[in-house]
């Protein structure tokens, strides 16, 4: 049995996930368990405490529910989706760096000849701890000629004040 020192704990980032999906007709639900420890610090005098078993987190996550409908989508809860063509805004999750930047939203897409997307949703501050920001936005796009599509895009983004 090898038994590792804090030092060694450096460069170990612990990140357990169970997820389901469930989908019955034109209705989906979805959730993950996650269990995971904070990152470490590099500092030293600052390790012990991060490395404490007591805080390890807990909880079902990414919740989402759906409702498919031939051309018509409505979606709600985590979402990860790209707007806009050129300049866009994109949210999504890149396990490989460990960055998670999609949304909590309502999406609403239509997509037949004519391309809809429309969604409301928040974001986590970067300012403020426990407020989040808002993100709000629509696409459209209709295909012209073979190859070549017209499309318009208008976004939004609303920052929480501090108290």
């Amino acid at each position: 049995m090898i038994y590792r020192s804090a030092e060694d704990s450096l460069n170990v980032y612990f990140r357990n996930s169970f997820g389901f999906n469930l989908a019955y007709r034109d209705f989906g639900f979805g959730m993950k368990f996650i269990s995971e420890l904070p990152k470490y610090s590099n500092q030293q005098t600052e390790l012990m405490q991060e490395l404490d078993p007591n805080r390890l987190a807990l909880g079902w996550k990414e919740l989402y529910a759906n409702y498919r409908k031939d051309a018509f989508s409505l979606h709600a809860g985590t979402t990860a989706e790209t707007f806009g063509q050129g300049l866009s805004f994109r949210s999504y999750e890149d396990i490989e760096f460990d960055a998670d930047h999609r949304i909590e939203s309502i999406l609403v897409k239509y997509d037949e000849v004519l391309q809809i997307k429309a969604f409301y949703g928040a974001i986590e501050s970067e300012n403020y701890s426990a407020r989040y920001d808002l993100a709000y936005g629509a696409d459209a796009q209709y295909p012209v000629y073979q190859g070549l599509r017209l499309g318009a895009s208008a976004l939004g983004f609303s920052r929480s004040g501090g108290l």
